[in-house]
């Protein structure tokens, strides 16, 4: 399994989130957000680094997820990270939510989950 392959895991199991109607590999900059259905989510930052094991056999992976809402509030946020969360439950790999932040942008009118997973690759 590659650092890509668990991108790929990770986009199938947003995609899978009832609602969410895209999924980037970057972050969608400000001169195109008017262009992008709400609400949608964006794969961000991918950061390795040494595992758990002796002989670095093995690696810790860290995945920045964000997923983006016009809903005024936190609320519809914190649902589509809800189910997402749950998604991962049903993977083969095992993913562990590492932080969380959910905020709501009164001047732009977008709401966002930030969500850090950690998983490992051998």
């Amino acid at each position: 399994m590659s650092s890509f392959d668990i991108v790929v895991e990770i986009r199938n199991a947003i995609l899978s989130v009832s609602g969410i109607t895209n999924v980037y590999d970057s972050l969608v900059t400000p001169d195109k957000v008017s262009s992008v259905v709400s609400p949608y989510a964006c794969i961000g930052e991918f950061r390795k680094i040494q595992g758990r094991v002796m002989d670095e056999s093995e690696q810790k992976c860290f995945v920045d997820v964000f997923i983006w809402t016009r809903y005024k509030g936190k609320k519809q946020c914190m649902e589509l990270a809800d189910a997402f969360e749950s998604s991962l439950a049903e993977l083969n790999r095992d993913y562990f939510l590492e932080a969380a932040y959910f905020d709501y942008d009164e001047e732009s009118g977008w709401s966002l989950a930030q969500i850090t997973l950690r998983t490992y690759l051998e």
